[in-house]
């Protein structure tokens, strides 16, 4: 623009432009910043051991690992069943696979519970129901079966359990069990003590 036209705008609509012009660049920077962030579940995974191409329903084009020098993955406990001396290859990826499957359920009912004035829901349902926009908190629309083709159980918080409880009963399908037939849970993931 040519002086002439700018003399035609009061200062203050050149004032709001430039604010704006502000505004806007610093919403870019935060979305960039965002959506270029690696998931807790890819985070997971690479503490673990799994590439973040190897995550269901992850994309063709994402084939290296997230980037295992972030401080947030170093601090991450280990996953002290995903990787356990004995197990054949197999066996481990499929712990693996479970872990993040895990993972994956516990973060979105985080996002439930922050959405639901802290409340988690009864069922693991909720999560692939889609909401007024079609949307989903695990963006599935079914839930997820372990690598053994069996549900995830889920236990909601109750009184001496703070916490949600999801469950995989390993490839025997039965609670207890040493080595590929051990439980994994969300707590013994994160290296907490059971509080139940």
């Amino acid at each position: 623009m040519n002086d002439a036209h700018r003399e035609r705008l009061p200062n203050s609509v050149w004032w709001i432009l430039a604010g704006v012009c502000c505004v806007a660049a610093v919403v870019a920077v935060i979305l960039i910043r965002v959506l270029s962030e690696p998931s807790r579940a890819q985070k997971e995974a690479v503490a673990i051991g799994i590439s973040a191409a190897q995550l269901p329903g992850a994309s063709t084009e994402l084939s290296e690992p997230v980037a295992a020098e972030e401080p947030e993955v170093e601090a991450a406990a280990p996953a002290p069943n995903a990787a356990t001396p004995g197990l054949s290859q197999p066996a481990q990826v499929q712990r693996g696979r479970a872990t993040v499957d895990i993972v994956k359920i516990e973060s979105a009912l985080e996002n439930y519970a922050i959405n639901n004035s802290m409340r988690y829901p009864d069922t693991l349902e909720v999560l692939v129901t889609p909401d007024v926009n079609g949307e989903t908190y695990l963006r599935a629309t079914a839930l997820p079966k372990d690598p053994w083709g069996n549900d995830y159980l889920y236990e909601p918080p109750e009184q001496g359990q703070p916490q949600p409880r999801i469950l995989c009963l390993g490839a025997d399908g039965r609670e207890g069990g040493v080595g590929e037939d051990a439980d994994l849970d969300n707590v013994t993931i994160r290296g907490d003590s059971p509080k139940y």
